[in-house]
């Protein structure tokens, strides 16, 4: 199963948020395989020093708000230009039947995204993301710290011989 299909085992008509959404090509997979009745897209886009890097991030919030244009007029898309963090801090605890995890890549940004989303998630909802894979070219943050939010849980791996395959737990009590 790939992390397109593996969107198929999430909840119809829940409430979700995918956190680091560039252009929205996953966030249209999500809204057409799970049918959301809410999905928060949250996305730093323009946030940065660097003029080059800056310019590609306006381009790619452009291309999402586009691409996600009728799903918020029909109020089932709330995208929000702001960090994560400062977006986990509005949003009450327990709003969340998912989350999936696909921003920064360094450790301590994706364990403080885990850390900060993690009890926005209902108890028995799911905890996810993408490049979860040892070694995984410039992204080996991702596997460290998951593992060290939630030692003893079982990480769930989607498509694990994938480049870049997606992981999942469930939140608990």
């Amino acid at each position: 199963m790939n992390r397109n299909e593996w969107l198929d085992t999430l909840p119809k008509g829940s409430v979700g948020a995918e956190i680091g959404v560039a252009a929205a090509n996953y966030s249209l997979e999500m809204l057409r395989r799970v049918k959301p009745k809410l999905l928060y897209l949250v996305d730093r886009y323009a946030f940065i020093e660097n003029k080059k890097a800056r310019n590609k991030k306006e381009l790619l919030m452009h291309m999402a708000m586009a691409n996600v244009a009728r799903y918020t007029f029909d109020g089932v898309v709330r995208p929000m230009c702001a960090w994560s963090l400062d977006v986990a801090k509005w949003m009450p605890d327990e709003t969340l039947d998912w989350v999936y995890i696909d921003a920064d890549h360094k450790t301590k940004s994706v364990y403080d995204d885990v850390t900060a989303w993690y009890p926005k998630v209902k108890v028995g909802g799911i905890v996810a993301g993408h490049d979860y894979k040892k070694g995984l070219g410039p992204y080996p943050g991702v596997n460290d710290a998951v593992k060290a939010i939630q030692p003893g849980t079982k990480i769930n791996v989607v498509d694990p011989d994938n480049r870049a395959p997606s992981f999942w737990f469930r939140r608990e009590a």
